[in-house]
């Protein structure tokens, strides 16, 4: 079974048992998660403009903060079962939304647009080998001049903590250095980031600018 049909059957199932979106969390509780990560984010930089895509929206919910914020925003997800979700939530909110289904890594992703402020939404860890590459050059595709990108990746916190691909839906784990240097690869500059740490892995939070 593909990536793409292996989320989408957990957004079924999540779905129909009446869960708000990943997780299974409240909708409430990961509004709230949400809102605090961007205020944190968007207390760093300044944006020239106001088109936000997120690669990897899911349900909708950090989308939906940000075009209620003000923004014209634009959410791409590859499960069809997440991007009807998505549409149902953005339903009569009267905001300035769309959701698209369509692969993150599709090299015609949205072609002859271009964003001020891209948002991986826990979506760049789900990539492996060339499909991180594609990632990237849709990311400087799409990037406007001045433009930012926020990722949000679990890495290991040691070289030797776990496999690189962890199942049954698939991670890439690596450490924080294997990433920064990725980054810094692609021509883009990490102007900030900083590290929750869990139990088991970390979580890396990284704002890049073009």
């Amino acid at each position: 079974m593909t990536q793409e049909k292996k989320h989408d059957e957990v957004y079924k199932i999540l779905k129909e048992s009446g869960a708000e979106g990943w997780g299974g969390t409240t909708g409430q509780s990961r509004q709230s998660s949400w809102s605090k990560i961007l205020k944190e984010v968007f207390d760093k930089i300044k944006l020239s403009g106001n088109k936000v895509l997120e690669l990897g929206a899911g349900a909708g919910d950090a989308s939906i903060i940000l075009a209620q914020q003000g923004f014209e925003v634009t959410g791409v997800e590859f499960s069809k079962t997440a991007v009807k979700w998505a549409k149902e939530k953005a339903e009569n909110l009267n905001l300035k939304i769309r959701f698209l289904y369509s692969d993150v890594t599709d090299n015609e992703l949205l072609v002859g647009e271009v964003f001020d402020f891209i948002l991986d939404g826990n979506c760049l860890h789900c990539l492996f080998g060339d499909q991180r590459v594609q990632f990237y050059e849709n990311v400087k595709r799409l990037l406007a001049t001045g433009g930012y990108l926020y990722i949000s990746s679990v890495i290991k916190k040691h070289q030797d903590d776990m496999p690189t691909r962890v199942g049954p839906l698939d991670r890439y784990f690596i450490t924080q250095e294997e990433l920064k240097d990725e980054i810094e690869k692609t021509g883009m500059n990490l102007m900030d980031y900083w590290v929750y740490e869990r139990e088991n892995h970390s979580h890396f939070c990284g704002i890049i600018s073009n």
